[in-house]
Protein backbone atom coordinates (compact mmCIF):
# COMPACT_ATOMS: atom_id res chain seq x y z
CA UNK A 1 0.00 0.00 0.00
CA UNK A 2 2.88 2.18 1.02
CA UNK A 3 3.98 1.98 -2.71
CA UNK A 4 0.78 2.36 -4.52
CA UNK A 5 0.65 5.88 -2.64
CA UNK A 6 3.87 6.82 -3.69
CA UNK A 7 3.52 6.00 -7.34
CA UNK A 8 0.13 7.93 -7.24
CA UNK A 9 1.82 10.71 -4.92
CA UNK A 10 4.62 11.17 -7.63
CA UNK A 11 1.99 11.12 -10.78
CA UNK A 12 0.43 13.60 -8.96
CA UNK A 13 3.63 15.75 -9.08
CA UNK A 14 4.60 15.45 -12.49
CA UNK A 15 1.14 16.05 -14.06
CA UNK A 16 -0.44 14.22 -16.80
CA UNK A 17 -0.14 17.61 -18.65
CA UNK A 18 3.43 17.90 -18.77
CA UNK A 19 4.09 14.96 -19.64
CA UNK A 20 2.46 15.02 -22.45
CA UNK A 21 3.71 18.55 -23.04
CA UNK A 22 7.85 16.90 -23.00
CA UNK A 23 6.56 14.07 -24.86
CA UNK A 24 5.37 16.22 -27.96
CA UNK A 25 8.68 18.38 -27.55
CA UNK A 26 10.95 15.07 -28.20
CA UNK A 27 11.06 13.01 -31.58
CA UNK A 28 9.10 9.41 -31.17
CA UNK A 29 12.52 8.00 -32.02
CA UNK A 30 14.34 9.94 -29.03
CA UNK A 31 11.90 8.72 -26.81
CA UNK A 32 12.04 4.86 -28.36
CA UNK A 33 15.50 5.23 -27.85
CA UNK A 34 15.77 5.90 -24.04
CA UNK A 35 13.26 3.36 -23.39
CA UNK A 36 15.53 0.74 -24.90
CA UNK A 37 18.36 2.18 -22.79
CA UNK A 38 16.13 2.38 -19.29
CA UNK A 39 15.34 -1.48 -20.62
CA UNK A 40 19.37 -1.73 -20.91
CA UNK A 41 19.73 -0.46 -18.03
CA UNK A 42 17.38 -2.67 -16.15
CA UNK A 43 19.16 -5.56 -17.27
CA UNK A 44 22.50 -4.42 -15.81
CA UNK A 45 21.37 -3.25 -12.64
CA UNK A 46 19.80 -7.04 -12.06
CA UNK A 47 24.07 -8.36 -12.47
CA UNK A 48 24.02 -6.63 -8.90
CA UNK A 49 22.02 -9.28 -7.08
CA UNK A 50 23.79 -12.13 -9.71
CA UNK A 51 27.11 -11.19 -8.36
CA UNK A 52 25.61 -10.47 -4.69
CA UNK A 53 24.23 -14.20 -4.54
CA UNK A 54 27.48 -15.58 -5.60
CA UNK A 55 29.48 -13.55 -3.33
CA UNK A 56 27.16 -15.65 -0.23
CA UNK A 57 27.90 -18.74 -1.77
CA UNK A 58 24.40 -19.51 -3.35
CA UNK A 59 23.04 -21.33 -5.91
CA UNK A 60 19.67 -19.49 -7.72
CA UNK A 61 18.17 -19.77 -10.83
CA UNK A 62 18.74 -17.36 -13.24
CA UNK A 63 15.09 -15.89 -13.29
CA UNK A 64 14.59 -16.20 -9.89
CA UNK A 65 17.73 -13.74 -9.29
CA UNK A 66 16.73 -11.50 -12.18
CA UNK A 67 12.89 -10.61 -11.41
CA UNK A 68 13.83 -10.17 -7.92
CA UNK A 69 16.53 -7.66 -8.60
CA UNK A 70 14.43 -5.76 -11.14
CA UNK A 71 11.28 -5.63 -8.57
CA UNK A 72 13.75 -4.40 -5.75
CA UNK A 73 15.68 -1.99 -7.42
CA UNK A 74 11.80 -0.81 -9.38
CA UNK A 75 10.61 -0.23 -6.07
CA UNK A 76 13.86 1.05 -4.17
CA UNK A 77 14.44 3.34 -6.82
CA UNK A 78 10.69 5.12 -6.20
CA UNK A 79 10.03 4.65 -2.18
CA UNK A 80 13.64 5.99 -1.44
CA UNK A 81 15.36 4.38 1.43
CA UNK A 82 16.69 2.01 -0.85
CA UNK A 83 18.60 -0.10 1.86
CA UNK A 84 15.11 -0.92 3.77
CA UNK A 85 12.39 -0.83 0.41
CA UNK A 86 14.56 -3.05 -1.69
CA UNK A 87 15.67 -5.18 1.17
CA UNK A 88 11.99 -5.69 1.91
CA UNK A 89 11.33 -6.95 -1.92
CA UNK A 90 14.00 -8.99 -1.95
CA UNK A 91 13.27 -10.83 1.65
CA UNK A 92 9.90 -11.57 0.03
CA UNK A 93 10.83 -13.73 -2.60
CA UNK A 94 14.52 -14.51 -1.59
CA UNK A 95 13.16 -16.03 1.53
CA UNK A 96 11.04 -18.38 -0.47
CA UNK A 97 13.96 -20.34 -1.55
CA UNK A 98 15.15 -20.80 1.48
CA UNK A 99 17.96 -17.91 1.61
CA UNK A 100 18.37 -16.67 5.40
CA UNK A 101 17.85 -13.00 6.34
CA UNK A 102 21.21 -12.86 7.42
CA UNK A 103 22.48 -13.35 3.31
CA UNK A 104 19.95 -11.59 2.74
CA UNK A 105 21.46 -8.13 4.74
CA UNK A 106 24.45 -9.58 2.96
CA UNK A 107 23.31 -9.22 -0.46
CA UNK A 108 21.83 -5.68 0.42
CA UNK A 109 25.21 -4.63 1.92
CA UNK A 110 26.86 -6.11 -1.38
CA UNK A 111 24.61 -4.04 -3.86
CA UNK A 112 24.59 -0.82 -1.60
CA UNK A 113 28.57 -0.64 -1.47
CA UNK A 114 28.36 -1.57 -5.65
CA UNK A 115 25.96 1.29 -6.27
CA UNK A 116 28.55 3.69 -4.00
CA UNK A 117 31.45 2.36 -6.11
CA UNK A 118 29.99 3.33 -8.88
CA UNK A 119 28.93 6.67 -8.34
CA UNK A 120 32.29 7.49 -7.07
CA UNK A 121 33.87 6.19 -10.59
CA UNK A 122 31.33 8.47 -12.37
CA UNK A 123 31.78 11.24 -10.76
CA UNK A 124 35.45 11.05 -10.09
CA UNK A 125 36.12 10.79 -13.58
CA UNK A 126 33.86 13.81 -14.53
CA UNK A 127 35.38 16.37 -11.79
CA UNK A 128 39.22 14.75 -12.76
CA UNK A 129 39.00 15.10 -16.42
CA UNK A 130 35.48 17.19 -17.36
CA UNK A 131 34.50 19.33 -14.39
CA UNK A 132 31.10 20.53 -14.83
CA UNK A 133 30.95 24.30 -16.36
CA UNK A 134 28.81 25.66 -13.76
CA UNK A 135 31.09 23.57 -10.88
CA UNK A 136 33.93 25.42 -12.57
CA UNK A 137 32.45 28.80 -11.83
CA UNK A 138 32.36 28.34 -8.25
CA UNK A 139 35.11 26.27 -6.65
CA UNK A 140 38.76 26.62 -8.50
CA UNK A 141 39.16 23.95 -11.34
CA UNK A 142 42.28 21.85 -9.07
CA UNK A 143 40.27 21.61 -6.76
CA UNK A 144 37.75 19.47 -8.50
CA UNK A 145 40.35 17.84 -10.52
CA UNK A 146 41.74 16.62 -6.99
CA UNK A 147 38.22 15.78 -5.79
CA UNK A 148 37.94 13.68 -8.78
CA UNK A 149 41.08 11.93 -8.16
CA UNK A 150 40.54 11.47 -4.49
CA UNK A 151 37.27 9.84 -5.32
CA UNK A 152 39.20 7.40 -7.85
CA UNK A 153 42.01 6.65 -5.19
CA UNK A 154 39.17 5.52 -2.80
CA UNK A 155 37.71 2.89 -5.53
CA UNK A 156 41.06 2.08 -6.41
CA UNK A 157 41.78 1.51 -2.19
CA UNK A 158 38.45 -0.56 -1.70
CA UNK A 159 40.10 -3.11 -4.37
CA UNK A 160 43.45 -3.27 -3.29
CA UNK A 161 41.91 -4.27 0.43
CA UNK A 162 39.94 -6.65 -1.03
CA UNK A 163 43.29 -8.25 -2.36
CA UNK A 164 45.61 -8.14 0.60
CA UNK A 165 43.17 -8.34 3.36
CA UNK A 166 41.17 -11.64 3.85
CA UNK A 167 39.23 -11.59 7.12
CA UNK A 168 36.08 -10.63 7.49
CA UNK A 169 35.23 -7.24 8.62
CA UNK A 170 33.81 -6.59 11.76
CA UNK A 171 31.13 -3.75 12.09
CA UNK A 172 29.14 -3.63 15.56
CA UNK A 173 27.76 -7.28 15.87
CA UNK A 174 27.80 -7.98 12.03
CA UNK A 175 30.64 -9.84 10.37
CA UNK A 176 31.12 -8.94 6.38
CA UNK A 177 33.35 -11.21 4.68
CA UNK A 178 35.15 -8.84 1.95
CA UNK A 179 34.75 -9.98 -1.44
CA UNK A 180 37.90 -11.29 -3.42
CA UNK A 181 39.45 -9.42 -6.07
CA UNK A 182 38.20 -10.55 -8.89
CA UNK A 183 34.74 -9.92 -7.06
CA UNK A 184 35.82 -6.79 -6.27
CA UNK A 185 36.43 -5.34 -9.79
CA UNK A 186 33.36 -6.90 -11.01
CA UNK A 187 31.52 -4.83 -8.57
CA UNK A 188 33.30 -1.48 -9.74
CA UNK A 189 32.96 -2.41 -13.51
CA UNK A 190 29.24 -3.56 -12.94
CA UNK A 191 27.81 -0.35 -11.28
CA UNK A 192 30.56 2.45 -13.36
CA UNK A 193 28.46 0.28 -16.50
CA UNK A 194 25.21 0.87 -15.10
CA UNK A 195 25.63 4.58 -13.64
CA UNK A 196 26.93 4.81 -17.49
CA UNK A 197 24.27 3.50 -18.71
CA UNK A 198 21.68 5.88 -16.59
CA UNK A 199 23.07 8.87 -17.45
CA UNK A 200 22.96 8.01 -20.94
CA UNK A 201 19.36 7.74 -21.00
CA UNK A 202 19.44 11.76 -19.85
CA UNK A 203 21.93 12.45 -22.26
CA UNK A 204 19.70 11.13 -25.26
CA UNK A 205 16.36 13.19 -24.18
CA UNK A 206 18.49 16.46 -24.27
CA UNK A 207 18.57 18.13 -26.91
CA UNK A 208 21.41 19.36 -29.86
CA UNK A 209 24.14 21.35 -29.06
CA UNK A 210 24.12 18.33 -25.40
CA UNK A 211 27.12 18.86 -22.82
CA UNK A 212 29.90 16.45 -23.12
CA UNK A 213 28.75 13.26 -22.04
CA UNK A 214 31.68 13.10 -18.85
CA UNK A 215 30.30 16.48 -17.88
CA UNK A 216 26.81 15.10 -17.93
CA UNK A 217 27.62 11.96 -16.18
CA UNK A 218 29.45 13.69 -13.36
CA UNK A 219 26.23 15.89 -12.81
CA UNK A 220 24.09 12.77 -12.88
CA UNK A 221 26.28 11.14 -10.85
CA UNK A 222 26.41 13.87 -7.93
CA UNK A 223 22.67 14.93 -8.22
CA UNK A 224 21.92 10.74 -7.72
CA UNK A 225 24.09 10.81 -4.61
CA UNK A 226 22.43 13.43 -3.19
CA UNK A 227 19.36 12.00 -3.94
CA UNK A 228 19.74 8.78 -2.41
CA UNK A 229 20.96 10.57 0.80
CA UNK A 230 17.96 12.53 1.10
CA UNK A 231 15.93 9.55 0.88
CA UNK A 232 13.46 11.58 -0.72
CA UNK A 233 11.23 9.02 -2.48
CA UNK A 234 12.48 8.50 -6.14
CA UNK A 235 14.67 11.76 -5.09
CA UNK A 236 11.94 13.70 -6.70
CA UNK A 237 12.82 17.57 -6.61
CA UNK A 238 16.63 16.80 -5.47
CA UNK A 239 17.70 15.08 -8.46
CA UNK A 240 16.31 17.82 -10.67
CA UNK A 241 17.48 20.45 -8.94
CA UNK A 242 20.94 19.81 -8.57
CA UNK A 243 21.00 18.58 -12.13
CA UNK A 244 19.60 21.68 -13.38
CA UNK A 245 22.54 23.64 -10.83
CA UNK A 246 24.61 21.67 -12.42
CA UNK A 247 23.85 22.51 -16.54
CA UNK A 248 22.72 25.57 -16.40
CA UNK A 249 25.18 27.01 -18.22
CA UNK A 250 25.52 24.54 -21.17
CA UNK A 251 21.80 23.65 -21.34
CA UNK A 252 18.25 25.56 -21.79
CA UNK A 253 16.84 25.52 -18.58
CA UNK A 254 12.92 24.50 -20.28
CA UNK A 255 14.70 21.88 -22.70
CA UNK A 256 16.62 20.31 -19.82
CA UNK A 257 13.24 20.22 -17.60
CA UNK A 258 11.58 18.22 -20.44
CA UNK A 259 13.95 15.82 -20.74
CA UNK A 260 14.37 15.44 -16.49
CA UNK A 261 10.42 14.76 -16.63
CA UNK A 262 10.76 12.35 -19.03
CA UNK A 263 13.72 10.79 -17.53
CA UNK A 264 11.77 9.96 -14.20
CA UNK A 265 8.67 8.38 -16.19
CA UNK A 266 10.74 6.01 -18.15
CA UNK A 267 13.43 4.97 -15.49
CA UNK A 268 11.43 5.62 -11.99
CA UNK A 269 7.41 5.84 -12.62
CA UNK A 270 6.60 2.90 -15.79
CA UNK A 271 9.31 0.66 -13.87
CA UNK A 272 8.11 1.12 -10.59
CA UNK A 273 4.52 0.15 -11.89
CA UNK A 274 5.32 -2.81 -13.62
CA UNK A 275 6.83 -4.16 -10.25
CA UNK A 276 3.90 -3.48 -8.36
CA UNK A 277 1.88 -5.13 -10.81
CA UNK A 278 4.32 -8.21 -10.75
CA UNK A 279 4.03 -8.10 -6.83
CA UNK A 280 0.16 -7.79 -6.97
CA UNK A 281 -0.14 -10.92 -8.54
CA UNK A 282 2.27 -12.77 -6.79
CA UNK A 283 0.48 -11.50 -3.93
CA UNK A 284 -3.00 -12.91 -5.55
CA UNK A 285 -1.57 -16.30 -6.03
CA UNK A 286 -0.37 -16.82 -2.70
CA UNK A 287 -3.55 -15.99 -0.86
CA UNK A 288 -5.37 -18.39 -2.87
CA UNK A 289 -6.18 -21.42 -1.01
CA UNK A 290 -4.65 -24.99 -2.02
CA UNK A 291 -6.97 -26.74 -3.86
CA UNK A 292 -8.46 -29.51 -1.80
CA UNK A 293 -7.52 -33.52 -2.30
Amino acid sequence: MVALWVLVRQINEIGLGNVLAALRSERPDTVGLAAVLVALNYVVLTFHDHLAVHYIGRRLSWWRVTATSFMGFAVSNSVGFGVFSGATVRYRFYSRWNVTGGEISRIVAFYSSSTVLGLAVISGCSLAFDPPNALAALLPVLALRLLGAALLAGVGLYVLVCVVRREPLKIWRFTLPLPSPGMSLGQVAISSVDWMACASILYVLLPEPRPPFFELAGAFAGAQLAGILSHVPGSIGVFESLVVLSLRNDVDVTHLLQALLLFRVLYYLVPFAIALVVIFVDATFRRRPAPQP
